[in-house]
């Protein structure tokens, strides 16, 4: 099997069911709570930990390295000796969203009117942290595409008013007056997955959004297996259908409802801010290990402002394979999480007592068609 698919295969697990699959988070009695995501290493012997940071509940964003702590084997490790380094998610580039707009039925006049607006301010803000891909699907085995949208963090409401690509989505004729959700499901992930391959990122995140209107009609594809995927996604139910919660495994990620497209505006709203969450809160923490051999347990912490008789830190632990670690490992340009494994057995740990020591321990650096007929 190629390492791409590989790292691939890593990919839609690390950003499908990333909380249930790893677990085992406790909050901290401080209420920080910190979450790994994921662990990649190189043979080099640079760790990189995806790790979610939420206080009391809410995501924590705009932290410095000078909030983290790594440690190996219960030592402080010397930030400055491991060449420590912290990136922001929302910084990495190259992060793709697949929206899939269920048109099986034609829109009516009124439903147009209703969903221009919210669905134009959905996109127009999704876009400030990713590129957006929108598709159309009905009772046909293959998606329509309308219309990319690059990432632009500049995006602001109104930029999208007079989009042709959304006109076009709203006024889509559908070739076949059924519903292939489950194929649908299966050709979303798979163009989601080639947009990122084709954006070169490695570190780059990929989320399925899908608006759906009713269930599979169509039968074209075994549900078994467009349920299957690990992918990060969410899904949109409107109509008299959101009350069904049958199908609320296809929203791996989250899941919302609007009784009508008249109430879908404050749904999108819901769901953009589900959708970016993980960007105010993940960091890509980035370290040489010491390590040479065999499994490696470690512990990030972070600390947030608190006094010192009352540190608020919380941390989380994870393991790797120090197996072929080699000299030679330098500062990486850019933390990545291409070749990402599930972090193993992560446990998230309560504050020490004051006065514990955690004094960094110092050790040598490393050396250097559209179809609308």
């Amino acid at each position: 099997m190629s390492l791409g698919v590989l790292r691939r295969r890593a990919r839609l697990a690390l950003f499908g069911l990333a909380a249930p699959l790893l677990g085992g988070c406790a909050l901290s009695a401080s209420g920080v709570r910190v979450e790994p995501l994921s662990v990649s290493t190189s043979r080099a012997g640079r760790v990189t930990a995806l790790v979610a940071v939420s206080d009391r509940g809410k995501p924590v964003g705009e932290l410095g390295a000078e909030s983290f702590e790594v440690r190996e084997a219960g030592a402080a490790l010397a930030a400055r000796a491991v060449a420590l380094q912290v990136r922001p998610l929302a910084e990495a580039s190259g992060h793709e969203a697949a929206l899939l707009v269920d048109l099986g039925r034609p829109l009516t006049d009124l439903e147009r009117a209703e969903l221009q607006a919210p669905l134009q301010d959905f996109i127009e803000r999704l876009r400030r942290l990713q590129s957006v891909t929108l598709y159309a699907f009905d009772g046909s085995k293959a998606l329509t595409r309308v219309a990319r949208y690059a990432r632009d963090p500049s995006s602001a409401w109104g930029s999208l008013a007079k989009d042709p690509a959304l006109a076009r989505l709203l006024a889509f004729k559908p070739r076949d007056a059924s519903a292939s959700l489950n194929s649908a499901l299966l050709e979303g992930r798979r163009l989601l997955e080639q947009s990122l391959d084709k954006s070169g990122q490695k570190d780059a995140l990929g989320t399925l959004i899908v608006l759906s209107r009713g269930p599979d009609l169509a039968g074209r594809s075994d549900p078994k297996r467009a349920a299957s995927d690990g992918r990060r996604s969410f899904l949109l139910k409107v109509g008299p259908w959101s009350a069904d919660r049958s199908l609320d495994f296809i929203g791996r990620s989250g899941v919302l409802r609007a009784a009508s497209f008249g109430t879908v505006g404050g749904a999108l709203d819901e769901l953009e801010h589900d959708v970016d969450e993980v960007y105010r809160s993940s960091y890509l923490v980035s370290y040489c290990s010491p390590a040479r051999a065999g499994e490696r347990r470690f512990e990030v912490v972070v600390r947030l402002d608190g006094s010192a008789a009352k540190p608020r830190e919380g941390s989380a632990e994870a393991s790797f394979d120090a197996s072929g670690f080699k000299a030679g490992c330098a500062p990486a340009r850019s933390p990545n999480v291409a070749a990402n494994r599930p972090a193993r057995s992560p446990v998230a740990k309560a504050p020490k007592p004051p006065g514990a020591s955690t004094a960094p321990v110092a050790i040598a650096p490393p050396p250097a068609g559209l179809g609308y007929e």
